[in-house]
């Protein structure tokens, strides 16, 4: 009976995790069920059989589990998803919202695949990841979902390894085919990419060499968030090229402060993350000559730093910043100038 609630084939005895604290069971419903969030979102595919092992706990933890929707709300295109798994999902999930992980090679699982096609208009967070040399199947999903409409997709995520093609910015992700699309982070980035978007937030991880000009789909975008990550050193772009006007958070490496900063007006920007590394200049002297476009800061955060030093002279350039430095133990120090009454 319970293999068939969990859409499992095989036979066999659940994990014995009895034991519990019985105040857990005299919390109010939507509290344990917020627990039960907390305990399964984090554990990716894995959570299925961990929804498996609480449910066993009591027929009360059993119908929780089964009669919350939120809590089958994650579907993976993957070896270990089978057909029955992803049928149980589906139905217990109702109308919820679903987040959607594809990990596979693309000729494999089509079954799999068109099945979770059929719920494409609850879909919320789409996640595609291919790290094989030379792979294709990112190409190969866009050319499926490009031809259907995603009502409710508002994150998507494109991780492919340094050896793919390039790829063209996909017609699934244009404001007419995803019109609530706020959130895209992609490894490189796509040809085609449009000149106005929906999106709010972007974060790209460069994984092999661009042009300066690789950067000039920013211009004009709605951002809020910017992150650029690269493995390479990043171009300089034409100064003062990139306009963002409502661009309120920004990271970038240490080494490519000078570039991005050089390149982008952005009035609005308040928040500032940089990591460093042994080759990049110390962040006191990379910032000369840029206060200017850091008079807005209010919240500068340093990762893979160790000195204080550091956070205090950048604050005492930076009127009403706090800094805070994270180092590679996780440590957390911060330094304030304290903002001057009028």
């Amino acid at each position: 009976m319970a293999q068939r609630q969990f859409g499992l084939q095989q036979d066999g005895p659940f994990p014995s995790v009895r034991s519990r604290p019985r105040v857990i069971d005299d919390l109010p419903l939507e509290i344990f069920c917020w627990i039960l969030e907390l305990a399964l979102c984090k554990l990716g595919i894995d959570g299925h059989t961990r929804k498996r092992e609480l449910a066993s706990v009591s027929c009360r933890w059993r119908d929780v589990i089964l009669d919350t929707p939120a809590l089958w709300t994650s579907i993976f295109i993957d070896r270990r998803f089978s057909l029955s798994m992803l049928a149980t999902h589906l139905k217990r999930s109702r109308e919820a919202l679903l987040d959607v992980s594809i990990a596979i090679e693309y000729p494999t699982f089509s079954a799999l695949l068109r099945t979770a096609i059929s719920s494409v208009h609850r879909w919320r967070r789409l996640i595609m990841i291919s790290w094989e040399v030379e792979d294709r199947s990112i190409q190969f999903f866009f050319d499926r979902f490009n031809s259907l409409y995603f009502p409710s997709l508002r994150r998507v995520s494109v991780f492919s390894g340094p050896r793919a093609p390039q790829m063209r910015y996909p017609n699934f992700l244009l404001p007419q085919r995803s019109p609530a699309l706020e959130h895209l982070e992609i490894t490189e980035p796509l040809d085609g990419f449009p000149a106005s978007s929906n999106l709010m937030r972007l974060s790209i991880w460069y994984n092999k060499t661009i042009e300066p000009s690789s950067l000039s789909f920013l211009t004009s975008q709605k951002l809020t968030y910017l992150e650029i990550r690269p493995h390479v050193p990043l171009p300089s772009p034409v100064p003062d090229s990139i306009y963002l006007p409502f661009l309120t958070f920004l990271g970038v490496p240490c080494c490519d402060i000078r570039k991005m900063f050089g390149a982008i007006v952005a009035p609005q920007l308040t928040h500032f993350t940089f990591w460093g590394n042994r080759d990049c200049d110390p962040p006191t002297k990379i910032f000369d000559g840029l206060e200017h476009k850091l008079i807005n800061i209010r919240h500068l955060l340093m990762l893979d730093f160790s000195s204080t030093d550091i956070a205090k002279e950048l604050c005492s350039r930076l009127p009403n910043a706090v800094a805070v430095i994270r180092s590679e133990d996780s440590t957390h120090v911060a330094a304030r100038k304290p903002v001057q009454q009028p």
